[in-house]
């Protein structure tokens, strides 16, 4: 069976409306619409974020991050960091012609799926829904080299790996380590 799916209602979010409505799974369901009433949004991406170690890899090649630590020390500590300061965001860049292929396809494709009930306002709807996404970044890729210029994120990757760190979780300058602590701990525990 095939089965055209609105990724755009206005109802609920993606995930909580694809489990209710298409596959019905009835705990998944009711899991995550209680999740909606307790404020939890359904639009945070729940995947993996590449970013982290995107920027954890080019922080290594720029000589910030020790060799003696792992890949994933690092981005547990970048992702723990983020946490621990809300406001402190990566520098974005966007191709404008990547962001431009990428609306033109999506209402090609669109258009496509949804021939019958096509409107120019299904039109205007989706470019407002692009346009948001890409006010928000979500189509743009982190500017290393801007992110890695900044003072705080330099003087984060240089203080991972200092002495002292495993002996519990530590500050450098108000930049938390605790998560690269944990993470170290966690792997001699479970080699």
């Amino acid at each position: 069976n095939v089965i055209v799916y609105n990724m755009h209602q206005k109802e609920g979010g993606l995930v909580t409306s694809f489990m209710c409505n298409i596959i019905q799974a009835e705990e998944s369901c009711r899991h995550l619409q209680n999740h909606l009433l307790d404020g939890i949004p359904d639009t945070v991406n729940r995947s993996v974020n590449l970013e982290h170690d995107i920027l954890a890899v080019h922080a290594y090649e720029k000589g910030y991050v020790k060799k003696t630590l792992s890949r994933q020390e690092v981005v547990a500590a970048v992702a723990n960091f983020i946490k621990e300061n809300p406001g402190k965001k990566f520098s974005k860049k966007c191709d404008s012609r990547v962001v431009h292929q990428i609306g033109k396809w999506l209402i090609d494709s669109e258009k496509a799926i949804l021939a019958d009930t096509w409107t120019k306002e299904s039109e205007a709807h989706l470019n407002q829904i692009l346009t948001s996404y890409i006010s928000k970044g979500f189509l743009c890729d982190i500017d290393f080299e801007a992110t890695l210029r900044d003072e705080d994120w330099i003087k984060f990757f240089l203080s991972l790996g200092s002495d002292g760190l495993d002996q519990g979780p530590r500050s450098h300058g108000g930049l938390s380590t605790s998560a690269l602590a944990s993470t170290r701990r966690k792997r001699r525990r479970n080699p």
